[in-house]
């Protein structure tokens, strides 16, 4: 017989014997600890006390920190036990970010390493969870006897597969939302569902029951249909039963049939309700935080706000941080310069890292790289020209055009060398409307021989060389001198020979170059003139050296978890996930994308044969965009990046709606993960509200290295 699940008073404790196997129940301390797990639509709490098991649920409220009080409050008074009693509380769920605990020692985890935790304890032999929650599902692979995540994936980007959609069909459909689970069971012909969006699933609900099918077939089409949003998951991970189904949406009767429809199997018993799971696996680690914590240790909210993830850290003191003040400047004068116009020097502007900046360079004209991330009215801008399902660059592309972005504003001319077809069409509606534009397309690459490049793609380049040359010649009324261009050749190898030497101190000690920083430093070689440029690296690779002899004098423990970051095109200021891997501790310690180190990989020959062609070998010989160059090719440039930083993670970053870095990431992230390398792909856009859901993958990825080096040090 199926199980149902209350919150009755006389469900609200559980003896250690009810709740844990035998052969997990040895390993579960008796410390007075809790679990907190706060989600978008319901709070649950547990206490563990004298061998029991106390749980307690209630709605989530406007403050998420009242709900977290109210749940403890409620715990405490079930078990007779008082606040001081606790000896270790862990906080977890969409809520955590809003917890603090004051006068208690405390920490705070993600929801996929505490429902982990959790489902390993509830049932034995659990290899994978299902949880399906308000906000977001995930599918997490465990460790069965420890619980320790090995691999998961997210849905939090579409509300087709959450609880969400669930609410938004009871809704369409008149009933509570409690109540659709036990009615989807009562169908006798299930309504097919067929779309993947939520805006066009309500739809088809809205039209079959105004073609007066029978709503219980509808509500087991709509519970089928978030199973089916879901199965791709199962797919990226792979699924290895047992299946344990957590989360709120798990007490939904209609939502486990319909999962063990789509298994082929039943799907895991737990001993209690698995709504508890995420709850349970926090007061689970608060035990074997408990065992060695002194009572007085107390975690402050501010050190959790910066640090959510433990990770263990280096003691490197960095006596003097890197002074990027100079360089600040530098590059706020050549960005004035560059707008003030007043000197009547020709603005030209590019967006790709192909693009030969030696010959604009040569040829005496200011130029920039468009790198800037849109606004929320820019993107805006950029979408009324462009698709909707463009990614963000491509609508900042114009949308910096027509708000009028200052250094937008000052382009006389866009030298467009492109790869991507939105990217083409945001340049042509550039050419239209704002700018002068020539666009030149990007040869591909598909065939191995002299650097993997053909001769009739060599032509094909050099060729837009040339008209770009002729073009620059009658914009700026002067001839290029090709003897000039060779020693610019030089000044920029040698430029992007010391942006890959100041990156390289990151293989030893990341501590004293963050990844934000060298993204700063990669940001100026496309506004600064090449001898302020090289003045620049000079005085930031000399101040790196002078820290690097200090940290060795100082006694160093084991560091921060190492992250490179590979994937697709990222802009000047699109560095959220830097941004949050440094507040949970972790160093970025390569960029394997256009926007960090991968362009200054190049290196052009400096003989005496025609120097355009020398640029023309160069560039098309570059690190490799997956746009244009084989995927081995740009494989094998990731994972000897990989060999020669060796971190202990991979983040594959792409822009949400790229076809190129969307499609890609499988191959390229497979190919990591065969030679040793755990990778997490993570989609990013301009916006500042999926923050939330990057950080939870983040610092779930985090904890899975964790556990991976603790695991393996002992």
């Amino acid at each position: 017989m199926e199980q149902t699940w209350t919150y009755s008073d006389e469900d609200s404790f559980y003896p250690y014997e009810d709740v844990f196997s035998e052969k997990k129940r040895a390993s579960v301390g008796r410390y007075t600890v809790a679990g907190i797990d706060i989600g978008s639509r319901q709070g649950k709490g547990v206490l563990m006390t004298d061998g029991k098991v106390y749980v307690t649920a209630e709605p989530t409220g406007f403050s998420m920190q009242k709900t977290a009080d109210h749940l403890i409050k409620t715990l405490l008074q079930a078990s007779g036990k008082s606040y001081e009693d606790i000896r270790y509380i862990v906080g977890t769920g969409y809520g955590r970010v809003s917890m603090q605990f004051k006068d208690l020692p405390n920490q705070m985890l993600t929801e996929i390493f505490c429902h982990g935790l959790g489902a390993a304890y509830l049932a034995d032999n659990v290899h994978t969870i299902l949880d399906i929650g308000g906000q977001d599902s995930k599918i997490i692979k465990i460790d069965s006897e420890s619980g320790q995540v090995q691999d998961f994936a997210m849905n939090d980007k579409c509300a087709a597969g959450t609880g969400r959609f669930l609410e938004r069909a009871a809704e369409l459909l008149g009933y509570e939302v409690g109540d659709i689970g036990a009615a989807s069971l009562e169908a006798k012909n299930p309504y097919q569902i067929s779309s993947q969006c939520v805006v066009f699933a309500e739809s088809e609900i809205v039209s079959a029951r105004a073609q007066g099918i029978d709503t219980r077939d509808i509500l087991a089409g709509v519970h089928s249909s978030v199973i089916n949003r879901v199965s791709g998951l199962f797919k990226r991970i792979g699924m290895n039963r047992e299946v344990m189904f957590t989360g709120g949406v798990s007490n939904n009767a209609g939502m486990r049939k319909a999962l063990e429809d789509f298994l082929g199997t039943k799907i895991a018993e737990p001993s209690i309700n698995p709504v508890f799971a995420g709850a349970l696996g926090a007061a689970l680690y608060a035990q074997k935080q408990a065992s060695h914590a002194p009572v007085s240790e107390v975690a402050t909210h501010a050190d959790q706000e910066n640090k959510r993830v433990q990770i263990p850290t280096a003691s490197v003191t960095k006596n003097t941080k890197l002074d990027l003040s100079r360089l600040k400047a530098a590059v706020a004068k050549a960005e004035s310069d560059y707008i003030s116009h007043s000197d009547g020097v020709f603005n030209a502007a590019h967006m790709c890292a192909y693009t030969p900046i030696e010959l604009l360079e040569a040829m005496g004209v200011r130029h920039i790289k468009l790198q800037h991330t849109g606004t929320k009215e820019e993107l805006a801008a950029g979408e009324e020209v462009v698709s909707q399902i463009a990614c963000d660059y491509t609508k900042s592309l114009i949308g910096g055009f027509a708000g009028g972005y200052p250094l937008y504003k000052a382009v006389d001319k866009v030298y467009a060398f492109y790869t991507c077809s939105f990217m083409a069409a945001a340049m042509q509606a550039v050419g239209a409307k704002y700018k002068p534009v020539s666009l030149y397309m990007l040869p591909k690459i598909a065939s191995d021989g002299n650097s993997g490049v053909s001769e009739e793609r060599i032509e094909r380049y050099l060729s837009s060389l040339h008209e770009m040359v002729s073009d620059l010649e009658e914009k700026t009324g002067h001839s290029l001198d090709k003897e000039h261009l060779r020693k610019v050749i030089s000044r920029y190898n040698l430029a992007r020979k010391k942006l890959c030497e100041i990156s390289d101190i990151r293989i030893e000690n990341p501590q004293l170059l963050s990844g934000s920083e060298f993204r700063e430093i990669a940001a100026s070689y496309y506004k600064l003139p090449l001898p302020e440029l090289l003045i620049q690296l000079d005085g930031i690779q000399s101040q790196l050296y002078d820290m690097l002899r200090q940290s060795q004098h100082t006694h160093t423990a084991k560091s921060s978890l190492r992250i490179m970051l590979t994937g697709g095109i990222a802009t000047e200021s699109d560095n959220k996930i830097e941004k949050i891997l440094t507040q949970l501790g972790a160093d970025v310690v390569v960029e394997d994308h256009c926007g960090g180190y991968t362009p200054f990989m190049l290196q052009v020959e400096e003989t005496y044969e025609d120097p355009l062609l020398l640029l023309t070998r160069g560039y098309l010989g570059k690190a490799p965009c997956a746009n244009i160059k084989p995927m081995s090719k740009r494989c094998d440039t990731a994972l000897d990046l990989a060999k020669k930083y060796h971190p202990d993670g991979i983040i594959y970053q792409f822009m949400q709606f790229c076809p190129t870095y969307g499609m890609a990431k499988q191959t390229i992230s497979q190919h990591l993960e065969q030679n040793g390398f755990p990778v997490l792909d993570v989609a990013v856009n301009y916006s500042d509200g999926d923050e939330g859901q990057i950080r939870t993958r983040l610092e779930a990825f985090l904890e899975m290295l964790v556990k991976g080096e603790e695991k393996r040090y002992a």
